[in-house]
């Protein structure tokens, strides 16, 4: 549960992406690069690939998945979801997690809808605690029966033309959320790519960006603690600052204008390196923050911890690597 408060997040949001049936994180991927180009100042969006294998079809260029083995799942208060959808979904958040938002489409969209139950029901999914989320956004997302009302910022994009989903039961799953809006256009079953739709969501997820981190009771780990106060000792107050302990994260300065922002996953760092995001106002160092991430990626000493390797690995590139 929520245990306190810090100011209002300067790091872009990290979304976790939730496809549809018939499709996989990459086909999602590229369905979405309008939206994610729209939204790139705002947010970041990490792909998840359901655990369901579909029978690929005529023009399937790439083997398509699926997220439930027949019907979705719908939702009980009494106890946690199963099945391998959530052994995904939780291994999912137990290497790249936590995230502050979910975005899905259709089969996505309910998966998305059951973790928000999760985090408002305090259940688990799978090995892990869903904590973190403050906003979900849908696209022809249908009702999930069992859900509680849920305290959460929600956009919902239906469509009366949507032969898949009717908008009804779009606008039913609206109705559980507590600060739902729902936006209809006329494109049918799909994620649209109109300005004015992507607008909503930029608008969204700025809002969600205003809101203060969360700190979340229980949620510490005692060696994510530690290291994050080790850090700040070795590059002292005005280099590094936590933002929070639960979940465990971070803001190193690099250079003038640029820093980085880590976010330790549950597993950090035995099972997975942390998650790293370039914040940057230095308009030569922009172009090639993927560049930068990279070389400080590639400083990971697998299974130990590794945020000083990365950040000299990031120091260390900076001076010449936008001139490369």
């Amino acid at each position: 549960r929520p245990r306190g408060r810090t100011p209002a997040m300067s790091r872009r949001l990290r979304v976790l992406c939730l496809h549809g049936n018939q499709q996989c994180a990459q086909l999602f991927e590229n369905k979405t690069e309008r939206l994610r180009r729209a939204c790139s100042d705002v947010a970041t969006f990490h792909y998840a690939e359901g655990p369901e294998e579909r029978e690929q079809q005529p023009g399937d260029d790439l083997p398509p998945r699926g997220w439930f083995p027949a019907e979705d799942p719908g939702f009980t208060a009494d106890a946690p979801p199963s099945g391998r959808w959530v052994d995904c979904l939780g291994e999912v958040l137990g290497t790249h997690g936590p995230f502050d938002a979910v975005l899905g489409f259709s089969e996505g969209a309910i998966a998305a809808a059951v973790l928000c139950a999760c985090q408002q029901e305090n259940l688990p999914l799978g090995e892990q605690q869903v904590h973190s989320l403050r906003g979900m956004m849908v696209f022809g997302a249908p009702d999930v029966p069992g859900i509680p009302e849920i305290d959460l910022p929600s956009l919902h994009f239906g469509s009366g033309k949507d032969n898949i989903v009717p908008l009804e039961l779009s606008q039913q799953l609206a109705g559980r959320f507590t600060n739902a809006k729902l936006v209809e256009h006329a494109n049918g079953h799909c994620v649209p790519t109109k300005p004015d739709l992507e607008a909503e969501m930029h608008s969204f997820l700025k809002g969600l960006r205003g809101l203060p981190e969360v700190e979340v009771e229980g949620a510490a780990l005692e060696e994510h603690t530690d290291e994050l106060e080790c850090l700040k000792d070795m590059y002292g107050g005005g280099e590094a600052q936590i933002i929070s302990t639960s979940p465990a994260r971070l803001r190193i300065r690099l250079v003038d204008l640029t820093s980085a922002f880590f976010v330790l996953p549950p597993r950090y760092p035995e099972e997975c390196p942390p998650v790293v995001l370039v914040e940057t106002s230095d308009w030569r160092v922009s172009p090639f923050e993927a560049d930068l991430k990279r070389a400080m990626m590639e400083a990971v000493d697998e299974g130990s911890p590794s945020i000083w390797q990365m950040t000299t690995a990031g120091q260390e590139w900076l001076p010449g690597g936008f001139g490369h």
